[in-house]
């Protein structure tokens, strides 16, 4: 009697967690997200990104790899990582980058790209 009283207790209070909550409960450290600046501009999709409850981490998609943060050889622009950033600190949560160097994604005037 003892365990079917606790079960649906222990089931809704597990059906109420969100993703980072539940991975935090089990040991992680954190349950994160990648995403790319256009979706940012998407204000249902935000609005689950920055909830804490789901996501402890973002990893910005594409905005800090080289192609983007250095378009031209010797321009540099960080405004799309920047973005990210600031999400990530006005909302608490831990900011993973991605790969700076990424095979397909090399600026089209390096060496890499040819």
């Amino acid at each position: 009697m003892y365990f079917s009283t606790l079960v649906p207790i222990a089931f809704a209070a597990a059906a109420s967690a969100q993703l980072h909550q539940l991975a935090v409960a089990n040991g992680k450290e954190y349950f994160g997200s990648a995403t790319d600046n256009y979706e940012l501009k998407d204000a249902p999709y935000k609005a689950i990104l920055v909830d804490t409850n789901e996501f402890g981490q973002i990893t910005p998609g594409n905005a800090q790899k080289w192609a983007y943060s250095e378009p031209q050889q010797g321009v540099f622009s960080h405004t799309g990582g920047d973005e990210i950033v600031n999400l990530t600190q006005q909302t608490g949560q831990l900011l993973r980058c991605h790969t700076l160097v990424w095979h397909s994604q090399a600026p089209n005037w390096s060496k890499l790209y040819q």
